[in-house]
């Protein structure tokens, strides 16, 4: 009876042991990184690595030679090994071997590891309390103890774990027998072929090679630049700002990527932006600004929150954050007492103080904050938007009466952006002057552009919908003569405003946001009410007069100057070099690799060999197959499974196709291979690493 009792006591203080060690890491994951994780970060960052090898401290009896030694082979072969253990005599990081760390005490490793891909090596089921912390991971099952492995704790871990291996093989009756269980003895000198061999033979395990390091790069956060599942690009005007940063980042050889919220851990690379998917499984336990945080947090070189309430409330360092306008003023604003306007503006008011430096394209923002918090106003930068006057210019002969009038809304079709008005009291203006057209020129959801379309049956031709990539959005204007901008909220210095002045087309504008920055009321435009009846007589106003209508066309132009992009850009380079310093040194950018397939090899291990070796090098992979069931668990960082028919939103740097789909690929195909190909890169890739354009040096991944 003593003896039970005894047990019971034990495995209480095993209970409590094991909550304290889970109440720990849910703790550490939702405070800022200690200077321990920092330590780590600043040591392992710049490494060279093909993918990430770690063992959980071992609370039970570690430390252990034999998964030291495991390491170790990993770790000589260019993999990140991180061996954990729990020891008050030794330093919190220490690296044993090139790529092998010692690190004392896993709770330190748990924030900087957790946004990666990982192969978890467990021998106890107390790591598993760790391992179960990781979203994304390999888990592999050393089994070396006989002790440990009849424990009921560890029999579980064998229905658990993607590959068993065994020291021993008295413990063969007890493994899980099959493809994924592997006899290591003791004086198994090649572990790591063995290993290498069993992930390029399944598919599912080809994302261990994918991780993305954002050392020495430029992150930004954003809300959407794609929607949620990386299928469309939103092209409305934040979407092309972070465009043009990039490219004046790419001008200093910086690497610039988008971070956003996504449904699953998608990468898109648009022109030469990465667009690189939040996903988080639990909302609840970690958001999107903690997801952001623990991948860049002491790697990159500048973090910009795009729009900078995305820093709240873990913010990276060092960071801007850009203000688009004041995207706060909801239609449901409604303040009964003071609490309840800082209960709400929590959020827009702490993340600005969190930023390092806030950049806000109007006056409106800053002078927002001017009434809320002075000391804040005083960090705001005034950098308006702008607009490229070599793209934008009139037509020929704009300043000229003309019969026909085009009167163009150059924007997303939903409420904040107007639509709703213009649909109001776009009868009334077809049905009393017959000489004009309306051109709706934006994407927007089903549930609202169903109304258009309703209109546009009406009245056929002289209601026009549709899209333009940026690049051609100038012929739009340029066939227009006044463009409509009614924002109802949300607005900042409008691109599409100040586009529309460049071509030379008289803006009817609302004054809300910074839209007041760019129309001087009966100067350039019509600055008028948030009201359809405002709209209405605005336009009004302009057909009837035609001089007034030709005289806002000419100094729309003049105004356009102010707003140059050469302007923007120098401030913006001026703002980099301040917060950069010029330390910085030159990263390569990996290639866009895109492999077709008509369908998965029965053989696949050649297949595996081909993508992990250039997913080791840093490429990003696209891969295509057309007969094929896809599913979204596929993908993860640098590998991508698409579908047969995604759009493409960038030139791919290299095309490997299969013989049997060749012919269907419209674009100059780099490599064509088969299973014969693909059986000689198994047993000699290097050999082949030019017809893959692939030097033999390995890349940051």
């Amino acid at each position: 009876m003593k003896r039970k009792s005894n047990r019971k006591v034990l495995g209480d203080l095993r209970k409590m042991n094991i909550q304290n060690i889970k109440e720990n890491y849910q703790r550490i994951l939702l405070e800022p990184f200690p200077v321990e994780t920092r330590k780590i970060v600043e040591l392992v960052k710049n490494k060279n690595y093909k993918a990430i090898v770690i063992y959980p401290a071992d609370r039970k009896s570690g430390p252990h030679e034999r998964q030291l030694n495991i390491l170790r082979q990993f770790a000589s072969k260019k993999y990140l090994c991180f061996y954990c253990e729990i020891s008050s005599g030794r330093d919190l990081i220490k690296e044993l071997e090139k790529n092998l760390f010692i690190i004392n005490n896993d709770l330190y490793l748990l924030p900087f590891i957790r946004s990666k891909y990982v192969i978890t090596m467990v021998s106890h089921s107390t790591q598993m309390i760790f391992a179960d912390l990781l979203p994304n991971k390999l888990v592999w099952y050393d089994v070396f103890n006989r002790k440990y492995l009849l424990l009921k704790e560890n029999l579980k871990i064998l229905k658990y774990a993607d590959i068993v291996s065994y020291a021993n093989q008295q413990f063969k009756k007890y493994v899980r027998l099959g493809e994924n269980a592997i006899f290591l003895p003791q004086e198994k000198s090649e572990i790591v072929g063995i290993f290498e061999k069993r992930i390029n033979n399944n598919y599912l395990w080809w994302k261990i090679y994918a991780n993305i390091n954002p050392a020495d790069e430029i992150a930004v956060m954003t809300s959407t630049f794609f929607d949620f599942n990386g299928e469309d690009f939103y092209s409305g005007g934040a979407e092309r700002y972070l465009v043009d940063l990039a490219e004046l980042f790419s001008k200093k050889n910086l690497i610039l990527n988008v971070y956003q919220k996504g449904n699953f851990p998608w990468v898109r690379r648009y022109k030469d932006i990465d667009v690189i998917s939040l996903f988080i499984d639990n909302p609840q336990q970690i958001g999107f600004n903690r997801s952001f945080y623990e991948q860049i947090e002491g790697r990159t070189l500048l973090n910009i929150y795009s729009a900078y309430f995305e820093a709240y409330p873990q913010v990276a360092h060092p960071n801007i954050g850009i203000s688009h306008g004041v995207a706060w003023d909801n239609p449901i604003n409604y303040f009964s007492s003071g609490n309840k306007f800082w209960e709400t503006n929590l959020r827009f008011i702490e993340s600005a103080k969190l930023c390092d430096q806030l950049v806000s394209v109007d006056t409106n923002t800053a002078n927002w904050f001017q009434t809320i918090n002075y000391e804040i106003s005083r960090n705001i930068k005034v950098i308006p938007n702008y607009v490229d006057l070599k793209q934008f210019t009139p037509r020929k002969n704009y300043d000229k009466k003309s019969e026909k009038i085009v009167i163009i809304y150059p924007r997303r079709l939903y409420k904040p952006r107007g639509f709703y008005l213009v649909l109001e009291i776009l009868d009334d203006i077809l049905v009393n002057y017959s000489n004009v057209e309306f051109h709706f020129v934006g994407k927007g959801l089903n549930s609202d552009t169903k109304h258009l379309l309703k209109k546009r049956e009406k009245w056929g031709d002289r209601i026009k919908w549709y899209t333009l990539p940026p690049k051609k959005m100038a012929m739009a204007y340029q066939n227009s003569d006044i463009a409509l901008i009614p924002t109802i909220n949300s607005e900042g210095t409008s691109l599409s405003c100040l586009e529309a002045m460049a071509c030379g087309n008289a803006v009817i504008a609302t004054r809300v946001g910074g839209l007041t920055d760019l129309i001087i009321d009966q100067y350039n435009g019509l600055l008028i009410d948030p009201k359809p009846q405002a709209l209405k007589e605005g336009i009004i106003d302009l057909l009837e007069n035609k001089e007034k209508l030709i005289d806002f066309k000419k100094r729309s132009v003049e105004v356009a100057k102010a707003f140059s992009k050469e302007n923007w850009i120098k401030k913006w380079e001026k703002l980099i070099d301040h917060h950069l310093k010029g330390g910085f040194s030159k990263k390569q950018k990996g290639r866009l690799v895109e492999v077709y397939l008509e369908k998965l090899p029965p053989n696949i291990l050649g297949l595996g060999k081909l993508i992990n070796t250039l997913l080791s090098r840093g490429d990003l992979i696209y891969i295509y197959v057309k007969n094929f069931e896809l599913s979204k668990n596929l993908s993860f960082g640098r590998i991508q499974w698409l579908d047969w028919n995604t759009e493409k939103y960038s030139i791919p740097d290299f095309i490997i196709a299969d013989e049997m789909i060749a012919k269907e690929i419209n674009s100059k195909i780099d490599l064509t291979i088969n299973s014969t190909w693909l059986k000689k890169f198994t047993h000699s890739p290097q050999k082949y690493y030019p017809q893959l354009g692939i030097k033999t040096k390995i890349s940051r991944s």
